[in-house]
């Protein structure tokens, strides 16, 4: 009997102790871009008071793109913005001309309802902002993830986005 209880607590603990902790697999992008030709078309289209160069000039794209590759290995797995997108569009405004337009953006999901990919592309007039000013806005963009562990609890984390943001334009 001793052998036998003996045996089962060794198992036990070679169990527990070969259990990775799951680590997600993601990639992040947020970078502000030239605009692309299909952006500048629909600017032509919509801000007539600027010849096409000085659209290219004014405006700017911001990418955004989070995908987590191994998403499916996590159970329930969750994410949402830190970012008010609403009060950045207020800032930029909408005076004399349009000032911003939504690109394409999409959310995507495994087939076991867990998070896999955000990305969006968001066009606004940058001449109203300095480098500075942009980089203060996206510093405070984060993304809050969420999961529930193998002991089923809630574990949350947050992932600073705007240490990530990159300035591409003219590159």
């Amino acid at each position: 009997m001793n052998k036998l209880m003996y045996l089962l607590l060794l198992l036990l603990v070679l169990v527990g102790c070969s259990q990775k902790e799951l680590t997600r697999d993601d990639e992040l992008l947020f970078e502000l871009q030239d605009i692309n030709d299909e952006e500048l078309a629909a600017l032509k289209e919509r801000v007539t008071i600027f010849t096409e160069e000085e659209l290219k000039q004014n405006y700017a794209t911001i990418v955004f793109d989070y995908h987590v590759k191994n998403g499916k290995k996590f159970n329930k797995l969750t994410v949402e913005h830190q970012f008010n997108w609403g009060n950045f569009m207020d800032e930029i405004g909408l005076d004399d001309f349009q000032k911003f337009m939504n690109g394409n953006g999409r959310t995507t999901n495994f087939r076991n309802g867990s998070f896999e990919q955000d990305s969006n592309r968001f066009v606004f007039y940058t001449k109203d902002f300095t480098d500075e000013q942009m980089q203060e806005i996206f510093s405070k963009y984060a993304l809050e993830i969420g999961w529930m562990n193998d002991e089923g609890r809630w574990v949350n984390e947050i992932i600073p986005v705007g240490s990530s943001y990159k300035d591409k334009r003219g590159e």
